[in-house]
């Protein structure tokens, strides 16, 4: 993990799906990888095409957690570590209390993705095998197993139980502007194209790599 003496500004990060991105990786795409600046306020980066909000939420409850640990490390050394915890609640314009709801549900969400991915790991190592081992077919790899398809759904219930849960306690107006952050700011600020499946499967994406070098690799992927 790099950039840690970095002001949360000018920090990068990678998206990546080590536990195997489920949908994504099967799909025979290389998983999702998102390279990106911290987003400013502001800023209007154009890019051509864009995650859906779930996605959005949960690298942004990612990059929270990240920051956090970076925080941390540097309180750790007797540095100030507040500029990274404070970050993303400054370009909200959040209150502490709001804030730390964000922050609560970020550290929810990420051993609740661990243990999905936990679940879809053996499965997934299977599949892979078999193909590493079958003879190539114009047609493409086989269609998905439906355990993929259920643990993708169960995975995807965990991101939009959390951020139903997050924007009850943040109440209507400040939910609707952390939508609106995430939807004109952040995702401003990843670069994202289509990568052609197999006919069976869904639309998958995959990050355009920047020239910026990388940071935190927290667990993700996009599959719609």
């Amino acid at each position: 993990m790099r950039n840690t003496d970095r002001h949360p500004r000018s920090t990068t990060w990678t998206l990546v799906s080590p536990a195997a991105g489920l949908l994504c990786l099967m799909a025979g795409a290389s998983g999702f990888a998102q390279t990106a600046a911290a987003p400013t306020a502001g800023q209007t980066v154009s890019s051509p095409a864009k995650p859906p909000l779930r996605t959005l939420y949960r690298h942004f409850l990612g990059f929270q957690n990240y920051l956090d640990r970076v925080a941390d490390t540097h309180e750790k050394q007797g540095k100030d570590g507040s500029a990274f915890r404070s970050y993303n609640q400054k370009q909200l314009g959040f209150t502490d209390a709001q804030f730390t709801a964000v922050r609560q549900a970020a550290a929810r969400l990420e051993p609740e993705l661990r243990e999905q991915d936990a679940k879809a790991k053996p499965i997934i190592d299977a599949i892979r095998a078999q193909r590493l081992s079958a003879p190539k077919s114009a047609a493409g790899p086989p269609p998905l197993p439906p355990a993929i398809a259920t643990l993708q759904n169960e995975r995807d219930g965990v991101i939009d139980g959390e951020v139903a849960r997050l924007k009850a306690e943040l109440g209507p107006e400040a939910a609707a502007k952390l939508d609106t952050y995430l939807q004109h700011v952040f995702a401003a600020n990843v670069k994202v194209q289509k990568v052609p499946p197999h006919p069976a499967h869904g639309v998958f994406y995959h990050a355009v790599p920047s020239s910026a070098p990388a940071g935190p690799s927290p667990a993700g992927k996009v599959a719609q």
